[in-house]
């Protein structure tokens, strides 16, 4: 007898032979199950950070490798693991390793666009990542891989602060975007309107920061010693305000003891703000750190310290930073230290020696090296109560700097560059010294001979000049001033003269 199947008992039978042949297939592969994916950041997470913060890579490194073995989903890991790689880039300075690490970053992001996607540490670690890489490329001069980073950096903050707008975090980041953007050279200005659409200024920077520093969240709050770091440098190199930077890095300083990324922050600060003896105490007492190693570039600022002294002791600091440094910055900037030291020291064949290592040695990426291989090529021993009083004047002894230039009032200076530099550093000592009236005058005096030679002072002079205005309130004269030192270009320091004159004319629109 024939059996008849209707089309539903067909399809019936077709099912049920589909649910078995998937239920034996199951005990021949197991269905791999999927990992619950979180970013949590921990007491164990948080202590990996403040361990990179102090530049402990030891450390670090064996924690990460324990991260990732007991909290496997925990994404926070490649975070820090960026922050990590981050860190070994910036302190070593050099090219081969910035090749090395950069391959990882995709890598990272990769992992943490697997988080979910309700957290708010979900975009904000990916622009975070991109944030930090951004940097690293302008550092090695990736200009276009470093706008394009900037660019996806800012329109996962833009979302992220749409979504969770309490989400402190995302104000450090947008805080420096918005405070670089307000700032950025003319020679870089296509990169932000053909790639990243980016706006601010200085004074919305600042804004976003402050918010980020007020953060109470137990949850995010552990970043705030990162967030004092940045809102000082923000305020030492974009807004030109290092009173407050160390007013706020003081503070810090106070509340425990210092990471030695704190320590370098409060150096830089100090030597910015007149305050250099407190530059070697800070870094006298983290000298004997293990840590201390991982960033020889403290043996500069340290030797740098102690020849603003007219402290002969600086050269072996600064020997020992061109040992252990594996870049090329700053080594130009080195050996004119050096030259110094032996000029102190009488000995003009080891300062011509040194010039010779500034002229061959290293690049000319920074202000620094620019200036140091400037002064060599000027082809002259230079004179020594100048030298002197530059030096006393960065260090902040600024009476004593003043008593070095009145030793040259009989000197007859021949050099078109001294006869400048002299004026120049008679407006500079008198502006610290609160003598305005006198300070105007050698500043005209110096825009009135110098505005037509490659020199800095002129440019600086109009700076300073604006400054003084928008002090004593009278903006159109400040505005007049600093526009005219955006006119100026000389060989060196160009960038950054013109950048504070641009956060010049900005807070003059508050």
């Amino acid at each position: 007898m024939k059996t008849t199947f209707t089309i539903s008992q067909k399809m019936s039978i077709s099912y049920l032979r589909i649910i078995r042949y998937s239920f034996f297939l199951c005990f021949l592969f197991p269905i791999q199950s999927v990992a619950a994916y979180s970013y949590h950041y921990d007491q164990a997470v948080q202590e990996i950070y403040f361990n990179l913060l102090d530049l402990d890579f030891a450390k670090a490194n064996t924690q990460l490798a324990r991260l990732k073995k007991n909290q496997s989903d925990n994404l926070a890991y490649y975070h820090l693991q960026n922050y990590y790689d981050f860190f070994q880039v910036y302190t070593k300075d050099n090219a081969q390793v910035y090749k090395k690490l950069k391959i990882n970053r995709d890598q990272y992001l990769k992992e943490l666009a697997k988080g979910p996607k309700d957290s708010p540490w979900h975009l904000f670690s990916q622009a975070d990542v991109h944030l930090q890489w951004a940097l690293l490329r302008f550092r090695f001069g990736d200009y276009w891989a470093g706008f394009l980073a900037v660019k996806k950096a800012y329109q996962l903050l833009e979302k992220n602060q749409k979504r969770f707008p309490d989400f402190a975090p995302n104000y450090k980041d947008l805080g420096i975007l918005h405070a670089m953007v307000g700032t950025v050279p003319d020679q870089y200005q296509w990169g932000l309107k053909m790639l990243t659409g980016l706006k601010g200024t200085v004074k919305q920077g600042k804004a976003e920061m402050r918010k980020a520093l007020a953060d109470q969240d137990p949850t995010t709050s552990f970043l705030q010693k990162e967030n004092r770091i940045l809102y000082c440098f923000l305020l030492l190199y974009l807004d030109k305000d290092p009173s407050e930077a160390w007013q706020l890095i003081e503070e810090q300083a106070a509340k425990d003891p210092p990471s030695l990324l704190v320590a370098f922050t409060y150096a830089s600060v100090a030597s910015r703000s007149g305050h250099n003896d407190q530059v070697i105490k800070i870094l006298e007492q983290q000298e004997e750190k293990a840590t201390w190693q991982a960033f020889p570039f403290l043996e500069f600022v340290l030797g740098n310290a102690r020849l603003r002294q007219l402290d002969t002791k600086a050269g072996p600091h600064f020997e020992r930073f061109l040992k252990k440094y594996q870049g090329q910055n700053d080594l130009k900037a080195t050996h004119l230290r050096l030259a110094w030291c032996a000029l102190l020291k009488k000995d003009k064949n080891k300062y011509l020696s040194h010039l010779k290592s500034v002229q061959n040695i290293g690049s000319k990426n920074n202000g620094r090296d620019k200036d140091a291989l400037h002064l060599a090529d000027l082809s002259f021993i230079p004179n020594l109560q100048l030298i002197k009083a530059r030096l006393l004047f960065d260090g902040g002894y600024y009476g004593l700097a003043q008593q070095e230039l009145n030793k040259l009032k009989n000197y007859n200076l021949n050099k078109v560059y001294e006869t400048l530099e002299f004026s120049y550093r008679q407006a500079r000592v008198a502006h610290r010294l609160n003598k305005d009236s006198r300070a105007i005058q050698y500043y005209q005096k110096v825009l009135i001979e110098g505005a037509d030679q490659p020199y800095y002072f002129a440019c600086n002079a109009t700076l300073q000049l604006g400054i003084i205005y928008e002090n004593k309130g009278q903006k159109n004269k400040a505005a007049e001033y600093y526009q005219q030192c955006l006119k100026l270009k000389p060989d060196i320091y160009k960038n950054s003269l013109h950048l504070s004159a641009k956060a010049g004319l900005q807070r003059l629109e508050k």
